[in-house]
């Protein structure tokens, strides 16, 4: 009697076996199922996200055959706009803009046909590129996947916006010495500095490689201004403009003068 029993509960347990194997089997591919893809999933809560928008991040990402990638992002309601530029390998600028959707603690961009294109870690004042397992990238180079937040971003657009509404075309600015100029729609040029403002009258405009050449005197002062098609970062602000300027000013010395500059939209 004790051979049949132990027989018969031996037989019983491939088939046990093989029932839990289903069994979870089951509900792999129901959680699997229920789960959006990669290329449609969106959330659009924001609650445990304070992004406190218009938004502005900035950094050099790593670059596998150059010094390294200069990246902005910018974040408002109704998008974003990602700006890339491999530094000394070509000048060109790269645009993506897309939707963007955030949950607890992960900002996720999304771009055409709701291909998800990055994921970030969010922090108070930055943002950590992680990589494709949703995971903090570590390492010798872990401090380049991080953006710094540009904290008054918002209010060196407004002024680019102010100078757009009346009537100018074009505008750099420097450090250290200060100085700045200004590109109105008749071409006329403003240059400003600490307790100075002059106007140098009418500009000419010439096609150079990688840019645009201006070029106007007035008053014994000639000035050459060299935009080239290049990023160029604010060295207080942190801002990325566009463009990165070189000015000449020759009078009874040569300045050269060295900064950031971007066409404005009318």
């Amino acid at each position: 009697m004790e051979k049949i029993i132990a027989s018969t509960s031996h037989s019983f347990l491939p088939v046990y076996l093989i029932l839990l194997f289903l069994i979870s089997c089951n509900q792999q591919e129901n959680q699997k199922n229920n789960e959006p893809s990669e290329r449609t999933k969106s959330i659009s809560s924001t609650d445990d996200i304070d992004l406190n928008l218009p938004a502005m991040y900035t950094g050099t990402l790593p670059c596998a055959d150059c010094p390294g990638i200069n990246y902005q992002l910018i974040l408002e309601d109704d998008g974003f706009t990602e700006l890339s530029q491999y530094r000394d390998r070509s000048p060109a600028k790269f645009e993506e803009t897309g939707s963007w959707s955030a949950n607890k603690d992960t900002l996720t961009l999304v771009g055409q046909e709701d291909l998800i294109l990055k994921r970030f870690l969010f922090h108070k004042d930055s943002l950590t590129l992680l990589d494709r397992n949703n995971q903090k990238i570590n390492g010798d180079l872990a401090d380049m996947y991080v953006l710094e937040r540009v904290g008054n971003q918002e209010s060196i657009r407004k002024h680019h916006q102010k100078l757009s509404e009346q009537g100018f075309i074009f505008f750099a600015a420097g450090n250290e010495p200060f100085w700045s100029i200004k590109i109105d729609s008749l071409n006329l040029m403003t240059y400003e500095k600490p307790g100075s403002t002059r106007n140098l009258g009418e500009v000419s405009r010439s096609m150079i490689e990688n840019g645009i050449l201006f070029e106007t005197s007035a008053d014994s002062i000639q000035l050459s201004i060299r935009v080239q098609d290049k990023y160029c970062r604010d060295s207080m602000s942190g801002y990325l403009f566009p463009e990165t300027v070189t000015a000449v000013m020759q009078s009874s010395q040569v300045d050269t003068l060295r900064g950031c500059g971007l066409f404005l939209e009318n």
